[in-house]
């Protein structure tokens, strides 16, 4: 989901707060504020500006710059808006055992200035933010937030940086947010054992859904083992369990560090004062690392694959009416921000409403489906993007049916194109879209630039939408087929594509329970009378931490 930078896996704690403040501040706000007015080449407080550019259609003027000491990437948007946001994001990439996921929740609870207990939840009943978060993707980890107010603003500044860069990652909270051994009846060393956790509960839920369980299979097949993206992000609860307290600890270590740091910030504040906090009380703190975290591009295969899998059935649907069958091809790489332009159009064009060839082609068939399946449509939040058809609601015959489907379908719009009446509306539609000033319009633009900012694009021609649509109607003047090879070179010529087919099985629960028993029974052997012991220890003593009392007058308040 592009607009609101939350992907469809991304598993975050949403911590919002919609209370709206009085606009009273001494400083010059909005339209009438002092414009940063940084200078290309000029040093400001630690930070060298690299880029300077307007987006004048928005007032806004843009800083693309470089902490000298440590290499963090700092991005601005200078704008009249009174709803000022800041993130600091982190290019994180984790394997299945949930350790972005698990450390997104530990940070939040205590760091060296704030050693509470989730200082964001108590920073609700000392702020007036509009916004507070913590966003766990593919391959990154990010912590927005937002407020119209100048206090609030730095004291938020304050709690967050120092959550990211200097958290205590208790090894009790480690076992609250993360996982842990309990034994049900801690005065009976012999009791059965049992898995707890706030992320292991979590995931647990989150892979009871189908639609979940074909985006994880669908990325698995796509992405090879050595990137990241073949891994579940968020947490295989199969493997969450054997992720140490030290394993944590090394990957904010190796993560968490200037040198792979971005901030980003917007709105109408003097952007110079954050600057020198975070040079003189953060960045000071750390020198230059080398820190290689490319995601390489794929090799690409030779012939789409198929894989069948099973899947719990949805809520109310038949067994024999409940299968999923869909295609997927990997596309452009998101730096091109030209080429993700012409491909969120062609999405458009093909699948979205009622006179999309798609939507006529299911028609055609009798309505073939219950719907559009998860994974249908272009999706931008890997390096190298995807592109997908697919039903869900489907009967076993009707499964070769539909992949005739997707195929004649894109076969006849790559050899009859599209009218002009449907490209201008869509183009008018989309154009409007990222035109739009939705509410908290900094916290959408920040979740939009993650993905194609952590793997080095340059945001410019992102942020210039008139630049982006007149090029694109350009080279459809040029040549009146573009769209229609764009179909014939990413999807009916691709090759590294998946076509995964997913059967309901009434059992698939049950299994994963079992699968659930054998591995704690497994767990369970390995535990000698000590460890016994020190479970119930450590049952005691979380306990003891949950319950303990917490100094809140510690954190900044208004």
């Amino acid at each position: 989901m592009r607009a609101s930078g939350l992907r469809s896996l991304a598993h975050h704690r949403a911590i919002v707060s919609s209370r709206r403040l009085c606009r009273t501040s001494s400083i010059a706000r909005g339209t009438d504020r002092n414009h940063a007015a940084l200078e290309k080449g000029e040093n400001y407080h630690g930070f060298e500006v690299l880029q300077k550019f307007e987006v004048k259609d928005k007032n806004w003027t843009c800083y693309n710059m470089k902490h000298t000491n440590t290499n963090a990437e700092y991005f601005h948007i200078d704008s009249p808006d009174l709803e000022n946001t800041f993130g600091v994001v982190f290019k994180t990439l984790p394997d299945s055992s949930g350790v972005a996921h698990i450390l997104e929740h530990t940070t939040l609870c205590g760091s060296k200035q704030f050693p509470v207990r989730d200082p964001f939840f108590n920073m609700l009943k000392r702020s007036i933010n509009t916004y507070m978060n913590a966003w766990t993707g593919y391959d990154w980890t990010a912590y927005p937030f937002s407020s119209q107010n100048p206090k609030d603003f730095h004291n938020l500044l304050r709690v967050y940086l120092d959550a990211t860069f200097f958290p205590n990652l208790n090894r009790l909270d480690f076992l609250q947010e993360g996982h842990r051994l309990e034994l049900t009846d801690p005065s009976d060393l012999s009791s059965p054992v049992c898995i707890k956790g706030v992320v292991y509960n979590e995931m647990k839920g989150a892979s009871a859904s189908p639609d979940r369980q074909i985006t994880v299979k669908l990325q698995s097949e796509l992405f090879p083992p050595h990137i990241t993206y073949h891994h579940d992000s968020g947490g295989d609860p199969a493997q969450i369990p054997y992720l140490t307290y030290e394993k944590l600890q090394k990957f904010h270590q190796d993560n968490y560090h200037p040198s792979n740091t971005r901030f980003y910030s917007y709105g109408d504040l003097p952007v110079t004062e954050t600057l020198q906090y975070l040079n003189e009380q953060i960045l000071s703190q750390f020198s230059a690392l080398d820190i290689s975290q490319t995601v390489p591009l794929v090799d690409r295969l030779s012939d789409v694959k198929v894989v069948e899998s099973t899947t719990a059935p949805y809520p109310g649907v038949p067994l024999e009416t409940g299968n999923t069958a869909l295609v997927s091809y990997l596309t452009n790489d998101v730096t091109d921000t030209t080429e993700t332009f012409t491909l969120e159009i062609l999405s458009s064009l093909l699948l979205k409403g009622s006179s999309s060839p798609f939507y006529k082609a299911r028609m055609a068939r009798n309505g073939i489906g219950k719907d559009f399946s998860v994974g249908t449509g272009y999706a931008g939040h890997t390096r190298e993007s995807t592109f997908g058809f697919g039903l869900q609601g489907i009967r076993e015959e009707e499964i070769p049916q539909t992949y005739e489907m997707i195929q004649s379908t894109l076969e006849q719009v790559a050899n009859e194109g599209f009218s002009q009446e449907r490209i201008d509306s869509v183009l008018h539609a989309l154009e409007i879209q990222k035109k739009s000033i939705p509410y908290n319009f900094g916290l959408s633009i920040f979740g939009q630039i993650i993905s194609p900012w952590i793997h080095g694009a340059d945001l410019e021609p992102f942020m210039d939408i008139d630049s982006i649509v007149n090029g694109f109607k350009q080279r459809l003047a040029d040549n009146p087929k573009f769209l229609q090879e764009k179909i014939s070179e990413h999807l009916l010529t691709n090759k590294h594509g998946v076509k995964l087919i997913c059967r309901p099985d009434g059992e698939y629960s049950a299994k994963k329970e079992q699968e659930e028993s054998v591995l704690i029974e497994k767990l369970a052997s390995q535990l000698t009378e000590e460890d016994r012991k020190r479970i119930v220890e450590e049952q005691i003593a979380l306990e003891k931490h949950q319950s303990q009392e917490q100094d809140r007058e510690v954190l900044p308040k208004m």
